[in-house]
């Protein structure tokens, strides 16, 4: 049996044959010619490959997105107290050189008196410091935690902008494939 993650794979590829097949159209009525096996199969490749990311991308981070807004809109409020932190090292490319970035570990209690340790999803090049305090929001009936810092704003608007362009590459290339070619825009002065 498969599951959505099959049956999304297996519709992305039959859209994506649809896409190509009007791309070919759109070819044909321009009076191009058409685009023969392998020209078909190129212009294949590259509409399932847009596609598949953008639409991946717009779902893997619109699933994210609605995570985090969930935890926000069912969770509680709670100060959570720096106790610890976790490094690793990064390495540039560009200067060569590693660059060693810090993720601070948190704790606080719940209204239950329960005691949770989170991560937040940022490192930064800046140790952490410790007994410095972080608003968190924690849903316990999920158990899932997000913490009201400016670098999850950050990463929570940069996933919006990239959603957004994501969204416009998928559309971008429907309108190419069923929007009429010989349709021309007059503009008179």
């Amino acid at each position: 049996m498969l599951t959505s993650f099959g049956w999304g794979v297996i519709l992305t590829i039959l859209f994506s044959f649809w896409v190509t097949y009007k791309i070919g159209q759109r070819q044909l009525n321009a009076g191009k010619g058409g685009m023969g096996c392998l020209g078909f199969g190129y212009t294949f490749l590259v509409v399932v490959c847009v596609i598949g990311m953008s639409l991946g991308g717009v779902i893997g981070i619109g699933s994210s997105i609605y995570t985090k807004a969930k935890v926000l809109m069912n969770g509680a409020s709670y100060t959570s107290k720096v106790v610890n932190y976790t490094s690793y090292d990064s390495y540039d490319s560009d200067s060569g050189s590693y660059t060693t970035m810090y993720t601070a570990v948190v704790e606080f209690t719940t209204n239950e008196g329960d005691v949770v340790t989170y991560s937040p999803s940022y490192s930064s090049s800046s140790k952490p410091t410790i007994g410095s305090y972080i608003k968190v929001f924690y849903d316990g009936s999920t158990n899932k935690a997000m913490d009201f810092s400016v670098g999850s704003i950050v990463l929570f608007i940069g996933s919006l902008l990239l959603m957004t362009v994501l969204l416009f590459v998928f559309f971008g290339i429907l309108l190419f494939a069923i929007v009429n070619s010989s349709y021309k825009c007059n503009i008179s002065h």
